[in-house]
């Protein structure tokens, strides 16, 4: 081997792996980075030898689960002198409870002080502190009465009490701004997220701001402070251009793992009707987000379903097709894989326009059609396909999700391709591994 002194020696010993055949009616089918397995074998014994001696065998007993799903378990691991089996320690015995499937347990941790959840905003878990437990951070509208004048932050740390219950230790409150004069909670659960960005094993806040200011990434300094994140810092307040907040919920920033590295990256409306992506990357400090790419498809926009819009072809229609953003349906966490190569895939939004001037509410001297408000068309798209009317002007539009993978990775941009398109107007919807 590299930088080994002495010569090489031969095997001396070697960890022998015995299987026998299933029958056919026992074969099982499973699947590895979506391709199809088959089990055909069970593994009935391991063997250690050296040279050619048995030092150790080991039997393994199985028997059919009790949880009806007609798969085995392991009951009993039995260590043997050989193969014989005539000299064995006692075995060690599995015993496997029978399957629960209903929510029979409830828990009622101590100190959890909600107050009014009538002006809760929405509450995320993560782990604030770095013990490994998952805490609590909620959001709640405040009045003149309480600590901000908008929402503020609550944070219940999760601990241990003396009985070894679990149990919380309710955080200090604070503005979800420096100020405290700006609301967010119109912007739905995606207008804020946990994640660890500077890799101290605490979660950090990361949170939209005022309009044009764009996103601000604050760091935790846990149960030592007079506030939990620390908001006179904003880790992300060099990055050009920054992130832009967005009134619109449908438009928030989404986190995903686009190159497969295990660190968080981000995807968003780069406020320009166009998607946008930041890598993180490591750094010789720690970590940090990289340089803006652009989102793209390796495909005309023209060529995804749904066809063109027939009135596209006629004069008095002006039409429009764009990838804005990912798809809010997944919960702003984009972490699906849907072709099993280890990096997170998206569901991307493409909205179709079509407008046209409205005779019936055109008032202008010449009747001519007016601009349709952006953010109103925007907000719109988070709905079934409407038509709108904004004085003098109409417009049709659709959202059409279409599942994409990452094809490749440049300095400048991230490269999408098709994989399926999922549908037009979506609802809801939950990733699930259906045939297993």
């Amino acid at each position: 081997m590299p930088g080994q002194s002495t010569p090489d020696q031969a095997p001396f010993a070697q960890v022998v792996f015995i299987y026998a055949q299933r029958s056919e009616a026992e074969y099982r089918r499973g699947y590895l980075l979506g391709g199809e397995m088959m089990q055909t074998h069970r593994l009935v014994a391991v063997q250690s030898e050296s040279g050619n001696e048995v030092v150790r065998h080991y039997t393994l007993d199985y028997a059919i689960s009790a949880s009806t799903s007609k798969l085995e378990t392991l009951t009993q691991l039995r260590e043997c002198r050989d193969a014989s089996q005539a000299i064995c320690a006692s075995p060690t015995r599995f015993t496997w409870s029978a399957a629960k499937y209903e929510f029979a347990t409830k828990e009622y941790p101590t100190n959890l002080v909600f107050g009014d959840i009538t002006t809760w905003r929405g509450f995320k878990q993560g782990d604030i502190d770095g013990d490994g437990r998952q805490d609590l951070v909620f959001m709640k509208e405040g009045n003149g009465d309480d600590i901000c004048a908008s929402e503020f932050i609550l944070t219940a740390f999760s601990v241990l009490d003396s009985a070894g219950r679990p149990s919380y230790v309710m955080g200090p409150s604070q503005c979800t701004t420096p100020n405290g004069t700006t609301g967010i909670d119109q912007r739905g659960d995606g207008g804020w997220q946990l994640l660890d960005y500077n890799g101290d094993g605490r979660d950090d806040l990361f949170i939209s701001s005022t309009g044009s200011e764009g996103w601000r990434l604050y760091p935790s300094v846990g149960r030592r402070g007079a506030k939990v994140f620390d908001d006179s810092q904003n880790l992300i307040a060099n990055l050009s251009p920054a992130i832009p907040s967005n009134d619109i919920p449908n438009r928030q920033v989404q986190l995903a793992d686009l190159n497969g590295d295990g660190l968080t990256d981000v995807v968003y409306s780069n406020g320009r009707e166009a998607a946008a992506a930041r890598l993180m990357e490591r750094t010789s400090t720690g970590f940090a987000w990289g340089a803006e790419r652009a989102v793209v498809l390796d495909m005309p926009l023209a060529n995804l379903s749904p066809a063109p819009d027939p009135r596209c072809a006629e004069a008095d229609y002006t039409c429009n097709r764009a990838m804005i953003a990912p798809s809010p349906k997944g919960g702003f966490m984009q972490l699906a894989d849907f072709n099993g190569d280890a990096t997170s895939d998206l569901l991307m939004n493409v909205r179709d326009t079509v407008s046209w001037e409205n005779p019936c509410d055109c008032t202008g001297r010449d009747c001519e059609p007016q601009v349709v408000d952006p953010v109103k068309s925007a907000k719109a798209s988070s709905a079934d396909a409407t038509t709108q009317t904004c004085g003098g002007a109409a417009v049709d539009i659709t959202v059409t999700a279409h599942a994409m993978t990452v094809k490749s990775i440049t300095p400048t941009t991230i490269t999408l391709s098709l994989y399926a398109t999922v549908g037009t107007d979506i609802q809801s919807l939950t990733y699930a591994d259906a045939n297993g």
